[in-house]
């Protein structure tokens, strides 16, 4: 059986969850944003979108940003979710408040 998902990223999506299953990319830049993608539209544009933003708002060189972009669109779809999610770490509220 096979699965598209194109709208939103879900934490049901076969490709999500074997992006995560191998999230093995070496995160070569040293830095994770803190950035949640369940919820993101599914669409690989959107997905290094989204990236992009919060990189800039978290004040990464756009050297740093066009380096994870250009690893992520190296392969396929599989590939630029592993290397996207090797570099978001989401915190929820509490544990912003708590390292502040």
């Amino acid at each position: 059986m096979h699965y598209l998902c194109l709208w939103l990223l879900d934490t049901s999506c076969p490709s999500y969850l074997s992006a995560k299953k191998n999230k093995t990319m070496e995160n070569k830049i040293g830095k994770v944003l803190n950035l949640e993608l369940v919820g993101v539209d599914g669409n690989a544009y959107a997905i290094m979108g989204v990236f992009s933003r919060q990189a800039r708002r978290e004040g990464w060189t756009q050297e740093e940003i066009d380096q994870v972009l250009e690893e992520a669109q190296s392969g396929d779809y599989n590939h630029l979710l592993s290397t996207i999610m090797t570099y978001c770490e989401p915190q929820d509220s509490q544990e912003e408040e708590e390292q502040d």
